[in-house]
């Protein structure tokens, strides 16, 4: 059967990272963007792209049109989720294409056992993970009621090129600017992150994986093994050349700004995962791929470091700030 892999969300961080890992091993694909500069600067060369909103019902239908495999990496918000996902879910259904729909640990709440396997109970108490839980219920459903084939790779934090929507890019850039970086909750606190090419591969392989009725669709996805937020901080400075200043922004800090910001209430719901373990085990996909190997910290890290840097170079070329 010829392969055709869709992409949906294909210029953020996660989805330029699966469209240049299936150019690599030489699968068609195809990029649906939202932004033809963007497409134009981070994409492969010869990279077949088609300019659409995802939230566009008829589109979503004829891109997805000969597909085998459709991946969901598009950064929406709020109630969008529930369109874009019902839109994937019928471009998946009309052609018989396994719907790749990653996810994170927030499903999970407060985890009850750590590191926690993909059965654990999903018992979200913030309001990004309640949201998390309704979509893939919507997954689980199409499944029963219309025999949808998906899978859900759940995936440790992100770090990498191009990943510059997250605390850990606020990082980066104070590395790379000899200021002070701040971590949330508590520095010695173990936590799950994962390389951004890495999370790309493992979503690739998915989406072909064997899957029998019954199996559970979910894949932890932790990373190379949980790192500290010292470590972190440590590491990044360290591949910027400066010596690590650190500081936290605890409970309180985060509660009193979230007064007045809505996204920094958002983070106090999740602070949990940065005051206590909240790790996932991985070995469900390290045993069905015992060849897989995850970018080590020492090797990912300055990767990163160095993308950041021609990053803001560029950025500050475009603004006239230095």
């Amino acid at each position: 059967m010829n392969e055709l892999h869709v992409v949906f969300g294909a210029t953020g961080a996660l989805g330029s990272a699966i469209v240049r890992c299936l150019s690599r091993h030489n699968k068609p694909v195809l990029a649906v963007v939202r932004d033809e500069d963007k497409a134009q600067r981070v994409l492969p060369e010869d990279t077949e792209y088609s300019v659409a909103d995802a939230l566009d019902t008829d589109h979503v239908q004829y891109l997805c049109q000969g597909a085998t495999a459709i991946y969901n990496c598009v950064h929406t918000r709020g109630e969008n989720w529930f369109k874009l996902t019902e839109n994937l879910i019928a471009g998946a259904k009309a052609v018989g294409a396994r719907l790749i729909y990653p996810s994170n640990i927030h499903v999970y709440g407060p985890l009850q056992r750590s590191p926690a396997t993909e059965d654990h109970p999903r018992l979200a108490t913030s309001k990004r993970g309640i949201l998390r839980n309704s979509i893939e219920k919507m997954l689980a459903d199409a499944h029963t009621r219309d025999g949808l084939q998906y899978v859900i790779p759940r995936l440790g934090g992100i770090y990498g090129p191009l990943v510059t929507d997250s605390f850990i890019a606020e990082i980066t850039e104070s590395a790379i600017q000899d200021k002070q970086a701040f971590w949330y909750g508590k520095l010695d606190v173990l936590f799950d992150l994962v390389y951004v090419d890495d999370a790309a591969m493992a979503c690739v392989l998915l989406s072909s994986v064997p899957q029998e009725p019954g199996d559970d669709p979910v894949w932890h996805i932790p990373g190379c093994g949980p790192i500290t937020g010292r470590r972190f901080i440590e590491l990044t400075f360290q591949a910027a050349g400066h010596k690590p200043k650190m500081g936290v922004r605890s409970r309180l800090m985060l509660s009193a700004l979230g007064m007045a910001v809505p996204a920094a209430k958002e983070l106090v719901e999740l602070l949990y995962e940065f005051e206590t373990p909240t790790l996932m085990d991985g070995s469900k996909f390290t045993t069905a791929f015992p060849r897989f190997r995850y970018t080590p910290y020492e090797e990912g890290i300055p990767r990163m470091v160095e993308w950041f840097r021609e990053y803001l170079a560029e950025q500050a070329s475009l603004t006239g700030k230095p």
